[in-house]
């Protein structure tokens, strides 16, 4: 994510310059897809039936797997100013990112770059 971060800001006309003598600060952050899976992990049910005139029809139980939900996975860049404690702007993409082949996450990655600092510096209204 650096270098391609690096190369999108300097198509931008920045310089990469040792943190003292910058004029802003960037910082990322990627977290990985994960798996959410409910409390217990298992589903549990009860089904309970009657015949007619009130008598007794049947009764049915169930387990299955529990319920699971993904979170994507997210790249996160900030831009702070040169104190390092000021937030001057940040972009965030959910996107999917890793890949079996590494060329590919590669270019993922710099998709992803690139949509995210297509909008820094912000328009100033």
């Amino acid at each position: 994510m650096k270098e391609n971060g690096n190369r999108v800001l300097a198509q931008k006309g920045y310089l990469l310059v040792e943190p003292s003598e910058a004029d802003f600060l960037v910082d990322h952050a990627y977290k990985p897809q994960e798996e959410i899976i409910g409390k217990s992990g298992v589903t549990t049910g009860v089904g309970l039936g009657f015949g007619s005139g009130g008598s007794f029809g049947g009764l049915g139980f169930g387990v299955g797997p529990g319920s699971s939900n993904y979170v994507p996975e997210a790249l996160l860049i900030q831009i702070y100013a040169k104190d390092g404690k000021t937030l001057l702007w940040r972009g965030l993409a959910t996107e999917t990112l890793m890949a079996k082949n590494p060329d590919e996450t590669s270019a993922n990655f710099e998709k992803v770059v690139r949509a995210i600092l297509e909008k820094f510096p912000p328009k100033k209204k």
